[in-house]
């Protein structure tokens, strides 16, 4: 058999509108700044699908649906335009436990743990007017944590912006609190400590961070005057840090990966200062690497 096979090739296809629907809480821009697409440019599937893995990978949704539709305004742009629907249905995106146990550092304990992937910081000037869901829908991380125990209190509070002032940068900053020793008034250590972080990627695997520490400890000591203690004092002070990383990631997901490889490398310039010698600066090196 001899076969014959005509093609009359058409113009290409163009995107036209992006719409987002089914978002409640999540802001429009949270979701179109995870889309490939952009309205203007030569329709690619790839990057449609590509769109949806990314949109599901954030944990936010239910459930994702991207496709074209053909519109009553695509005509006014050209037969060859096409609408992309995003298509979402939001799910729950904090979490709030309650957590109790015994070890034997700190007998009993227990505390509060309160985490949100979908955070909007500015709810904290306008949730008295529009309830706590304005603390949702801009696409932050926050984490506040607490635990208290008979020998030992910690405090914790972590934020991050994975596109600050949507731009690709990640930014972010966490602060912690703890007192060990609680229960006695002879030797009991504070420490307060936080850290600003930072990162942008280079290419779709390859990301460079960066980062700077620094931690104040105290140790107080009542009633107990020897050599012992006072070498025992000596170690407060303030140790501070700034360092650098690359890292890789290929991973499907962030939080459940299927497949891929992820690894970082991080060099960090540290220094201690002690409270007894304000002159004494002993500053290291820290090289490390995780697979």
């Amino acid at each position: 058999y001899n076969i014959d096979i005509q093609i009359n090739e058409g113009d290409q296809f163009k995107i036209g509108l992006i719409r987002v629907l089914g978002n409640s809480s999540t802001n429009k821009n949270v979701i179109l700044r995870e889309s490939l697409l952009v309205p203007g440019e030569v329709f690619d599937t790839r990057r449609l699908k590509v769109t949806q893995q990314r949109l599901e990978a954030m944990g936010y949704f239910k459930s994702v649906n991207v496709y074209p539709v053909k519109t009553p305004e695509d005509q006014e742009l050209g037969e060859n335009y096409r609408d992309v629907i995003i298509e979402v249905e939001e799910t729950t995106t904090g979490s709030l436990s309650l957590f109790f146990g015994f070890s034997t550092v700190d007998d009993l304990f227990g505390g509060l743990d309160l985490a949100e992937n979908n955070f909007d910081h500015r709810g904290l000037t306008k949730w008295w007017r529009e309830g706590m869901s304005s603390f949702r829908g801009a696409g932050e991380y926050a984490h506040a944590r607490v635990q208290i125990g008979k020998k030992q209190q910690s405090y914790t509070i972590a934020w991050m912006d994975p596109y600050f002032r949507d731009t690709l940068w990640r930014f972010g900053f966490d602060l912690n609190y703890s007192k060990t020793g609680v229960q006695s008034d002879d030797y009991h250590v504070n420490s307060f400590g936080g850290s600003l972080f930072g990162s942008y990627p280079l290419t779709a695997y390859w990301t460079y961070g960066w980062k700077f520490r620094v931690r104040n400890s105290i140790i107080h000591i009542h009633g107990i005057e020897n050599d012992e203690a006072q070498r025992e004092r000596q170690n407060s002070g303030i140790v501070a840090g700034i360092g650098n990383s690359l890292s890789y990631d290929s991973t499907d997901n962030a939080f459940k990966p299927h497949r891929g490889f992820r690894s970082i490398a991080e060099v960090e310039l540290a220094g201690v200062r002690r409270h007894d010698d304000d002159n004494t600066l002993f500053p290291f090196f820290k090289l490390g690497y995780l697979n």
